[in-house]
């Protein structure tokens, strides 16, 4: 799980394929559809693939929601870069960012049945890295051993 959170920007060294995708609910499908084909021209595994699929989702409709505060006007930017045996993914959204300690800090909510309060929480523990800086979400996935 990532354990490492900093707010400290760092540039990509490569062009990344961008999505930029309306603060709609089917714009999270959009965005899931996109980062799994990025699994697939990284080579990584099912596994991978399963928490990729899920953290995306998490963010990009928390983009949607919190950041956005849904304003179908307002845009969802998704950067892929796949590279062999890795996935990194950025997720901007129009707002004024995540904190980074409500990250860090993300637990399941008490009561289990409650319909929301997951999104941080399953974001940190899916991914292998994470940085929030203003109104973006960098992820990043790599294989992990069993």
């Amino acid at each position: 799980p990532c354990d490492t959170f900093s707010v400290t920007p760092s540039p990509p060294t490569l062009p990344m394929p961008s999505l930029a995708l309306p603060s709609v609910p089917e714009s999270v499908s959009l965005a899931v559809d996109a980062a799994e084909a990025a699994v697939a021209d990284a080579g990584l595994s099912d596994e991978v693939l399963g928490r990729v699929s899920l953290a995306v989702a998490e963010a990009v409709a928390n983009a949607i929601e919190h950041g956005n505060d849904g304003e179908v006007s307002k845009r969802v930017r998704i950067d892929l870069l796949p590279a062999p045996e890795r996935l990194d993914v950025t997720i901007c959204d129009e707002g004024s960012g995540v904190e980074v300690d409500r990250v860090e800090s993300a637990e399941l909510p008490e009561d289990l049945l409650q319909t929301h309060g997951r999104g941080l929480f399953l974001i940190r523990v899916l991914t292998d890295e994470c940085r929030a800086e203003a109104g973006c979400f960098h992820l990043g996935f790599v294989e992990r051993e069993a």
